[in-house]
């Protein structure tokens, strides 16, 4: 966890592993604050059980699977599915390495 200081400036505090009371906690709170979002623009977190509402993944599941994907900063396919996608900057790869 990241903390500021007086001085605006952030360090990093190791945190334990959380237990699983802990995690369930947060799986709470994150439903509970988004269901008051979603109340709060006149929508409901029972939309999304229905199974018809996702178009592109009925007609399409491979191109949803690479969107999904995507936007959540994951590789899909290649040499290491599942694993974060690499960041380039420039002829350099964000954390070392180059690009050939």
């Amino acid at each position: 966890m990241y903390v500021r200081d007086d001085a605006g400036v952030l360090h990093f505090h190791a945190l334990s592993t959380p237990t699983p009371e802990q995690v369930a906690d947060v799986a709470r709170w994150t439903y509970e604050g988004l269901a008051r979002m979603c109340k709060r623009h006149g929508r409901s977190l029972d939309e999304l059980d229905d199974a018809d509402t996702d178009e592109l993944a009925h007609d399409q599941p491979a191109l949803a699977a690479c969107y999904a994907a995507s936007v959540s900063d994951r590789q899909l396919l290649g040499d290491a599915p599942g694993q974060r996608a690499a960041v380039y900057q420039g002829d350099r790869v964000l954390g070392g390495g180059w690009i050939t």
